[in-house]
């Protein structure tokens, strides 16, 4: 399809001319400092805001660490009032402070969660979930065991109410929710991987109940984002804080082949995801595995401590083996997810590369991280010391984008290997 009828056909965001207008920076080393070379990083930007240019994003925030040092630390554009259809009366800038919800991309510190407490002795990541959580056993899941909710290959499919608006209801009824998942019929277990948008999450959060007898966000507190000292690292938000989190907003193009593609990945139409992930039923519920909100600098500093051994500012968040454990791949190489339809490598929580072509480029089997909903990017690179963070707010699949889109990944990589 030819540029002009692409950009014509898709939904997009306004773009001032100015773009330092709606442009913010937070303090960054001098990229020299971190061993890059002299203009690294500006040039890295300027693919970011190539990629703003094309409108299918109204707000970005990005974090970029090298060698344990911030070099990149911005936000251009808008967290609300700018998406398609939205009122364009006071647009609220998008700010290097402002929570974003990483949707998929949480799944890595949900991940993080279980380990830690499987450290701390309350489960064994090969034990049978049912062992735990009483009645998970039914329609043949007994044998489904923690490991296999984290590398998706537990079978479980989509809960029923998840494609609807009936949804929201259902995540502020924590019994009910918990009914539906032990009344699931799994698929294939430990074949080969199909992706659990959401549901793995439920589990997930259902086992840290059941062997704490804890509140999932207060653990995630207290053993994440409190020794992180994040400003944001939670499952959704209180009431008071809805007006500060970026809106999604649905921007590019969709075709009825990929809508309904995409649908059977998240267990719900993809325009109606995105719109009700901006409700205050959503924001204020607990999706382990797609409302985690946070910001670039947040996530970054999370990766950081994995880079560095499971520690974070002189003092252990992880032990050494825990973090080994959670980024050990699963199988040698990439399988053919059955869900999304793409080879991908998983170890217990995040997507791993691998030889060939990935989702973090060409042979890059050491890069480990993962993606959230359309465009979220969330990885670290432990061959260079490399963490990054690019979070968005608008949730294309088609558009005019996609050339710097793809120019910017591979941006990325050449940041990383830029040599002072």
């Amino acid at each position: 399809m030819p540029l002009p009828l692409l950009v014509r056909l898709s939904r997009l965001s306004a773009v001032p001319a100015d773009l330092e207008s709606v442009t913010e920076r937070a303090p960054e080393a001098p990229e020299t400092a971190a061993g890059l070379r002299a203009g690294s990083v500006e040039q890295l930007w300027s693919r970011i805001a190539a990629l703003y240019r094309t409108g299918v994003q109204p707000g970005i925030q990005v974090c970029v660490r090298h060698q344990g040092q911030v070099v990149l630390h911005r936000a251009i554009g808008h967290a609300r009032g700018n998406g398609p259809g939205e009122g364009r009366a006071g647009p609220v800038p998008m700010r290097t402070d402002t929570p974003i919800n990483l949707f998929s991309a949480g799944k890595a510190v949900t991940a993080m969660l279980v380990h830690k407490l499987q450290e701390r002795g309350h489960f064994g990541l090969d034990d049978p979930v049912a062992l735990h959580l009483p009645g998970f056993g039914r329609h043949g899941k007994q044998a489904i065991t923690v490991r296999q909710v984290l590398t998706h290959r537990a079978g479980l499919p989509s809960l029923p109410l998840l494609g609807r608006r009936e949804a929201l209801a259902l995540l502020a009824e924590p019994q009910q929710l918990l009914e539906q998942l032990m009344a699931l019929k799994p698929g294939r277990i430990n074949a080969a991987p199909a992706y659990s948008a959401i549901t793995g999450g439920f589990v997930l959060a259902a086992l840290l109940r059941a062997t704490t007898g804890r509140d999932p966000r207060a653990l995630l507190t207290e053993l994440i984002k409190q020794p992180l000292g994040a400003r944001w690292l939670d499952f959704g938000l209180r009431p008071e804080q809805l007006g500060e989190v970026a809106l999604n907003a649905c921007t590019g193009l969709l075709p009825p082949p990929l809508s309904s593609h995409l649908g059977r990945v998240i267990g719900a139409p993809y325009a109606l995801a995105v719109e009700l992930s901006n409700t205050p039923e959503f924001l204020t519920a607990l999706v382990p595995s797609g409302n985690l909100i946070t910001t670039a600098a947040d996530i970054a500093a999370f990766y950081q401590s994995l880079l560095d051994g499971g520690r974070w500012q002189g003092q252990a968040l992880f032990a050494p083996e825990t973090v080994r454990a959670a980024l050990a791949p699963d199988r040698p190489g990439a399988s053919l997810d059955r869900c999304i339809g793409i080879p991908i490598r998983y170890s217990p929580g995040f997507m791993v590369g691998h030889r060939g072509l990935g989702l973090y480029g060409w042979n890059r089997s050491g890069t480990f991280g993962h993606l959230g909903l359309s465009s979220t990017l969330t990885w670290a690179r432990p061959d260079t010391g490399t963490v990054i963070a690019f979070l968005t707010n608008g949730k294309p699949v088609l558009g005019p984008h996609l050339p710097e889109f793809l120019a910017l990944l591979a941006g990325f990589n050449r940041l990383c290997e830029s040599r002072a």
